[in-house]
């Protein structure tokens, strides 16, 4: 007997009794059963990918009905860590280590605003590592920028490996960082940073090369170059400034202008006398609009008195004012980006073996519209 909640006293029979542990039984063989797989696949004598005993082996091997090797294998399916195919048969799933999957951490900003170009920008880069998590069976928690001001180095102990934004980087998150003992990549970043960790960067050359060469070719006269001083931007301006001396660009022909968010406005009208039959190039697509519609106001036309190109494929992702050419631009895939360096990040967790760090670069493209260069465009 026992009293249930409202401390009532309840007699079992002995049959009731009978029929309870034949409830039981069944569900403790099948967790049974599940936990000695899963203790396979945590010391990899079942690794990802790996073929499971069909539910008629298992209950052959456990000496039990078919129904409770069934239920074992439906318990490690719904913690994913098995995959049933119907007329396949049963498979570890991918990026299971220790038993488990994959938990990674992004520390990266998913903020959405009324701004859609802004979404487009910025959110796409954390978006598209969690849609790749995902879609490799791994799961994922953000970290935020003030658990690292917090020191709250515990936080990171269940992770098997962290993608970090390098907007993030500064003395204080470098500190935890290099602390910590798993895999770690850096992306979101235009240039390499001197720290010890895997990095996803832009490949500046991919792009810059054939846009100096046309530069070159067409007797250029000036290069002026727009810069937002953040330290993506200043990689841009210096990607430009390095790629216009390679192809023959003297220093006096190179003039980098760098400002705060607010200054546009002012650095252009002091530079008007200069901009005509110039190649100006900004280093963010935010930019581009203003500075096109600054020069019209002053009579000088896009495409006709100067050439303008700019870092950032503006027409993609927001809606141009009216009277602005398409532009010309440099411009690479955020998507692209991310689910590489998401890549990178699982491949270094699920090999144990490997202690160093590497870059991958990937392409940047040179898109060519009525701004610059239309002549080149069949060239592309």
């Amino acid at each position: 007997m026992y009293c249930n909640k409202n401390n009532t006293v309840v007699y079992f029979t002995e049959k009731s009794l009978k029929d309870m542990r034949n409830r039981m039984i069944p569900k403790m063989k099948s967790r049974y059963i599940a936990d000695a797989l899963r203790k396979k696949i945590r010391s990899r004598k079942l690794g990802p990918g790996s073929p499971l005993p069909s539910a008629r082996e298992l209950a052959e091997q456990y000496n039990v009905c078919m129904m409770t090797a069934n239920r074992a294998l439906d318990i490690l399916e719904k913690e994913s860590i098995i995959i049933r195919v119907n007329g396949s048969g049963n498979f570890v799933q991918k990026n299971i280590v220790r038993g488990k999957r994959l938990l990674l951490g992004i520390a990266d900003a998913v903020a959405h605003s009324d701004n859609y170009a802004r979404n487009i920008w910025l959110d796409v880069f954390p978006e598209a590592a969690i849609s790749y998590f995902k879609a490799e069976n791994c799961d994922y928690r953000m970290v935020f920028y003030s658990d690292f001001l917090n020191q709250q180095e515990e936080m990171f102990a269940d992770f098997d490996g962290i993608l970090i934004s390098t907007s993030y980087i500064d003395a204080t998150t470098e500190k935890i960082l290099r602390k910590l003992e798993l895999p770690i990549v850096l992306y979101r970043g235009e240039y390499e940073i001197d720290l010890p960790f895997s990095q996803v960067i832009p490949d500046h050359s991919a792009a810059m090369n054939p846009l100096f060469s046309y530069a070159k070719e067409e007797k250029v006269p000036g290069i002026l170059i727009y810069c937002n001083e953040h330290a993506n931007g200043m990689a841009r301006a210096r990607a430009f400034e390095f790629y216009a001396k390679k192809h023959g660009f003297s220093e006096n022909q190179i003039q980098l202008i760098s400002f705060s968010e607010l200054e546009l406005r002012q650095y252009v009208l002091k530079n008007l006398p200069d901009i005509p039959g110039k190649l100006i190039l900004t280093c963010s697509g935010f930019m581009t609009c203003e500075l096109i519609q600054l020069c019209s106001e002053h009579g000088l036309v896009c495409g006709r008195d100067y050439q303008l190109v700019c870092y950032d494929n503006i027409g993609k992702s927001m809606k141009i004012p009216p009277g602005i050419p398409a532009i010309t631009s440099i411009d690479y895939s955020r998507t692209t980006a991310a689910k590489t360096a998401a890549r990178l990040l699982i491949q270094s967790v699920r090999n144990p073996n490997f202690s160093g760090y590497q870059t991958i670069k990937f392409p940047t493209k040179l898109q060519i519209h009525e701004t610059a260069f239309q002549s080149r465009k069949e060239l592309i």
